[in-house]
This record gives C-alpha cells, sequence and structure tokens, in this order.
C-alpha cells in the first residue's frame, strides 16, 4: 500500500511537469516510479509510468531512447495482456507512438504493422467507425504509397471516407502533436488513377487538414 502511494506521488508529479513542459523533472519522476514498480501486482503502474517516461522523451527529441522505452512497455503487454479498456488504450498508444518513431527511423515496414495493430486495438475499444482512427489511416495510406502499394493505400483512404460520412463532426480535428501525412503523399494518390479514383480535389483538401 505504502509503495503504491509513493509510486502515485512520482507518477502525478512526472505527468503534472510534463504538462508544464518540465521535461527533465518529468523524467526523474517517472524514472522513479519505473524503479519503485519491481514486484508482479504493479506491473500497470510501470506501464503507465513507461509511457509518460517515453512520451517525455519524445519532446525531448530522444527518439531512439523513446522507442527503447515504448518496447519496454510493449514487453510488459506481452506478458500481462491488456484485458482492459484502460490497458487497450494504453497499448494503442505505444503501438502509435513506436509507428512513427519506426517511420523516423525509415523502418517504414515496421511502421506500417505497429500502426495497424494499433488501430486494431482500438477499434476493440471504439469501433472501426471512430472518427480518432483518421489520422493513423491516413499515415497507414501514406507509408503504402511509398511502396507503390495502391490497393492497400486505396483501401485506407476509402475507410476514412466512411468514416467522414457517418459523422457530424470533423474527424480531422486532431491533437496538436499528433505527425502529420506528408502532403506529397496524398496528392501522389489521387494521381495513381486507383478505382475508384481518389479525386485530387479532395486529396488536396485532405492535406490542407494537416498543418
Amino acid at each position: 500500500m505504502l509503495t503504491s502511494r509513493i509510486w502515485h506521488i512520482y507518477h502525478d508529479i512526472g505527468s503534472t511537469a510534463c504538462l508544464a513542459g518540465d521535461c527533465d523533472i518529468a523524467a526523474k519522476m517517472f524514472t522513479q516510479a519505473i524503479e519503485i514498480c519491481s514486484n508482479r501486482s504493479m506491473q500497470r503502474n510501470k506501464v503507465k509510468s513507461l509511457i509518460g517516461l517515453a512520451d517525455t522523451l519524445v519532446m525531448q527529441k530522444q527518439a531512439a531512447e523513446a522507442t527503447r522505452t515504448y518496447k519496454r512497455a510493449l514487453n510488459i503487454f506481452a506478458r500481462i495482456g491488456a484485458p482492459e479498456h484502460a490497458d487497450k488504450r494504453m497499448l494503442a498508444h505505444v503501438l502509435e507512438k513506436l509507428g512513427y518513431l519506426y517511420e523516423q527511423e525509415d523502418r517504414q515496414e515496421d511502421a506500417i504493422k505497429m500502426l495497424q495493430r494499433s488501430v486494431r486495438v482500438s477499434e476493440q475499444i471504439i469501433g472501426a467507425k471512430h472518427p480518432s482512427l483518421v489520422h493513423r489511416l491516413l499515415k497507414i495510406a501514406s507509408l503504402h504509397i511509398r511502396f507503390n502499394e495502391t490497393e492497400e493505400s486505396m483501401a485506407c483512404f476509402n475507410r476514412v471516407q466512411e468514416i467522414r460520412s457517418l459523422t457530424n463532426e470533423h474527424p480531422l480535428a486532431l491533437p496538436a502533436d499528433a505527425v502529420a501525412v506528408d502532403e506529397p503523399d496524398l496528392l501522389q494518390a489521387a494521381e495513381i488513377g486507383a478505382t475508384p479514383p481518389l479525386q485530387l480535389d479532395r486529396a488536396r483538401t485532405t492535406a490542407q487538414a494537416f498543418p
């Protein structure tokens, strides 16, 4: 009980510092919180703090260390599973972030796999038509384009259009730290001439939604 309370103190201070932009303090607090979680009953707490630390490392542009930290969290999920919705949300977050980091490392195939896994996990919680899936689907589509995988890319774009048609809210209103899909990739998709064709103006409109 005492250990859990101490963990909460370190983790909460780390979260507050991270939100305030004080990454150095956040990293120290999350590291302390992780070190406390030595027994099996606190593995989910450890995952939370690993994610907090990895997110902080991303803010500090320490991509390699962030990747290692997200993978530590992923390895714990492999052991304990993700039966609850809260677990699945964390797992989807880890997979998504690893996808973006792998893309930065020019590991495009690994990026696609991670983002696809993230989408599948999120679908278990929010369904296959939720607007929050749009950004990841567009990123997957743009990665497929780089491999000239037209059919796979168009499948993602078609899903995006279906989601957009089913929601009254604009599904491309994304968090400020979201990684943008490259406009050239989107415009290239419009010029591929797949069936059904993706109109250039539609692709350009989609691209402009990502500043």
